[in-house]
Formats: C-alpha cells, structure tokens, sequence
C-alpha cells in the first residue's frame, strides 16, 4: 500500500480509470496531482477536486522542476496529508 499518490495528468491515457479507483475508495491515500504548466488536466478531473485528499493541482515547467519540488516540498506536503488522514 502506498502513503500517497503522485498522478501525472499530463497526456492521460490511464490515469483517468486508475483515480476512478483510487480516489473515492481510499480516503486514507492522498493524492498529489501533477501538470505540465504547458497542458491542462483532463475535463473530468475537475470531478476529483471535491475529495479533500486530493491535494492542489501543482504545474510543473520541466521535468527537472518536478523533481526539484518534489524533493523540495510536494512529497512532504502529500506525507503531511497522509499524516493526517490515517491519524499517524
């Protein structure tokens, strides 16, 4: 089991039927949504919004500032999320 999500929305392709999942059937999973800055999310992620452990969307420029804040904050803000969710 994981402690979180991290979901790339850029090109879904599968990740569309895989948050379809895992959103409302783990509320003890946070999920941390990803973008390229230059694309949008899917329409029908706007839907996943309402959970409260789907964390805020996060627009990356490059895949080197993705994995600069994902180091940086991101990672710690979904385990912070988690933190709270499970009560841990």
């Amino acid at each position: 089991m994981s402690r979180f999500v991290i979901a790339d929305l850029t090109d879904p392709r599968s990740i569309p039927q895989e948050v379809t999942s895992i959103i409302p059937g783990l509320p003890s999973v946070p999920v941390l949504p990803v973008v390229l800055a230059a694309q949008s999310e899917y329409s029908m992620f706007e839907h996943w919004r309402r959970y409260p452990w789907v964390l805020p969307l996060f627009r990356y420029k490059d895949q080197a500032h993705l994995l600069k804040r994902l180091e940086a904050s991101l990672i710690g803000q979904a385990e912070r999320k988690a933190k709270r969710q499970t009560g841990i």
